[in-house]
């Protein structure tokens, strides 16, 4: 999942939604990115520690990675119902260190979807 363009909108609540796989009980990441975790840790802060730049789909814009995390609960089932992932549930999760923010378009969409990229999250339970 890589935005499609960065905007500077401001976020006034750092909770959001994200779309798992979940495996015998187990949450793991959707994107393919992630896959390097083997599970996501439920209740308790993580910091993504991958440590690349990503560019933007309309533009050579670029910005760090980071957990993707949709400001809009409608967003996250768009995206799930655009069936990127197996076995998926969206989870609320709480967010910080807002590293960039921008607009995600999904598989087969033309809506674009509020996201931000923060460096840590929190899955709540």
């Amino acid at each position: 999942m890589c935005l499609y363009k960065l905007d500077n909108f401001k976020v006034h609540k750092y909770e959001g939604w994200q779309v798992f796989t979940q495996v015998d009980g187990h949450l793991t990441p959707c994107m393919r990115r992630d896959y390097y975790y083997n599970e996501c840790p439920v209740n308790e802060w993580e910091e993504d520690i991958m440590a690349h730049i990503l560019k933007t789909g309309n533009s050579l814009n670029t910005y760090p990675t980071g957990f993707h995390i949709f400001l809009r609960k409608r967003d996250a089932e768009l995206w799930e119902e655009s069936g990127i992932c197996n076995n998926s549930i969206i989870k609320k999760v709480k967010f910080r260190k807002i590293v960039a923010k921008g607009w995600q378009v999904g598989r087969g969409m033309s809506k674009f979807m509020k996201v931000v990229v923060a460096r840590e999250r929190y899955i709540i339970d």
